[in-house]
C-alpha cells in the first residue's frame, strides 16, 4: 500500500518541477530571440518537443530491449559531452540587450 503513495507523491513533485523548468526555459529562449524571429524560434522549439521527442522515445524504447544499461550510459555520456563542449549550456546568462 505504501508504494503507490510514494509513486504518486514522486510524480506530483516531478510534474510540478517539470512545469516550472519548462516555463523558465521557454522564457529564457524568448528573451534572447529577436522579436521578428520569435514565431520561427517557437515553431522550431515546438517541433522538437512535440515532433522529435516521441520519435526519440520510440528509439529509446526499442534500445531498452537490447541493452538498458548501455542506453543510459550512452545518454549520460552524450549529455556530459554536450555540456563540456558547449559551456553556454551550463549557464543561463542575463538577458542580452537587443
Amino acid at each position: 500500500m505504501r508504494r503507490p503513495v510514494v509513486a504518486a507523491l514522486t510524480s506530483l513533485f516531478m510534474g510540478a518541477t517539470l512545469g516550472y523548468v519548462v516555463i523558465q526555459f521557454i522564457t529564457w529562449i524568448q528573451m534572447r530571440t529577436p522579436e521578428q524571429m520569435l514565431g520561427r524560434m517557437m515553431s522550431i522549439l515546438m517541433f522538437a518537443s512535440q515532433g522529435l521527442v516521441p520519435l526519440g522515445m520510440a528509439v529509446a524504447g526499442a534500445l531498452l530491449g537490447v541493452n538498458p544499461t548501455g542506453l543510459f550510459v550512452a545518454a549520460d555520456r552524450l549529455l556530459v559531452l554536450i555540456a563540456v563542449r558547449n559551456p553556454t549550456v551550463r549557464v543561463m546568462d542575463p538577458v542580452p540587450a537587443h
